[in-house]
């Protein structure tokens, strides 16, 4: 048996494609995991036995810390190691790129990995949505008028807020979003004009989202909840952020599934979780 641990290049996307899908049972991660590669070239490794793809994984870094994502091997050969020792080189991938510390969310199958090579949680994570049809969801207009749309030029401003409560520059993402969802990035701001929220309306996720109260919040969510979805969005929720599940259990939200937000390195209290109201994926926070 000769394990590989090796850069993921384009020839090789479909076969990482292959492992994630049956992984994580889901449909098609190709163009989500093209996209995250964009935001972190050289960071997403694949693991090879006697030159088969059977794992790959990705390290997105932020500067303070790097973020751990679509880690997946091949359920035909799991428990042999193949897991541990992706997550081993891409917490190396990571040192590389000068990131002290390395921050994912993981399931309850997977934290046992994690834990054997030296994480430990910090917090845990809510998977919420409410049912809905097709097109427009009802919110509530009055609070939703106090969100105004973002432009690429409200960049600096939108980056440096940010900053301030995820604890490190997403310069990359934010700027991304701009292109992949027009008009669906959004903020609340104070009487001065300085912002006090944002949400990026993904098609099928709200977040990234981030508030500095409850009630920018809520008007941010109603703004959003105002907009049509091909299915109703999924919301990831940390759960040191009390006023998140209190507002989106109030208005309906369900919460399905919950991981374990888990650290490497680094110490407690990296990011303002207290802050965020949804994350932009689980593969990179």
């Amino acid at each position: 048996m000769s394990l590989s641990i090796q850069p993921l290049a384009d020839d090789l996307l479909d076969e990482a494609d292959r492992v994630m899908m049956a992984a994580f049972r889901s449909p098609s991660r190709r163009d989500e995991l093209a996209f995250y590669r964009s935001l972190q070239p050289n960071s997403w490794l694949v693991a090879t036995l006697d030159g088969a793809t059977v794992g790959a994984g990705g390290v997105t870094c932020y500067g303070p810390f790097a973020w751990l994502g679509l880690m997946a091997v091949d359920p035909a050969i799991q428990r042999r190691g193949i897991g541990q020792a992706l997550v081993e080189a891409l917490i190396a991938q990571a040192h590389e790129l000068g990131c002290e510390a390395v921050l994912l969310d993981a399931s309850n199958a997977g934290a046992p990995v994690y834990a054997r090579v030296g994480f430990v949680e910090d917090d845990r994570v809510r998977v919420y949505a409410r049912e809905t049809q097709a097109g427009p969801m009802e919110g509530n207009p009055e609070a939703a008028r106090r969100a105004t749309p973002l432009t690429r030029n409200d960049l600096p401003a939108l980056v440096d807020f940010d900053a301030r409560y995820f604890g490190a520059s997403r310069e990359a993402l934010l700027a991304a979003s701009f292109q992949l969802y027009a008009g669906r990035v959004f903020a609340t701001r104070d009487e001065s004009g300085s912002l006090t929220g944002y949400l990026v309306a993904q098609e099928q996720r709200l977040g990234p989202w981030v508030a500095t109260t409850p009630e920018a919040a809520e008007a941010l969510l109603a703004h959003a909840l105002a907009l049509p979805y091909a299915e109703a969005p999924s919301v990831l929720v940390p759960t040191l952020n009390c006023d998140a599940t209190d507002l989106l259990e109030r208005i309906g939200f369900t919460s399905s599934r919950e991981l374990r937000h888990m650290r490497h390195g680094g110490e407690p209290g990296l990011q303002r979780r207290e802050r965020i109201y949804g994350q932009a994926s689980f593969a990179i926070g």
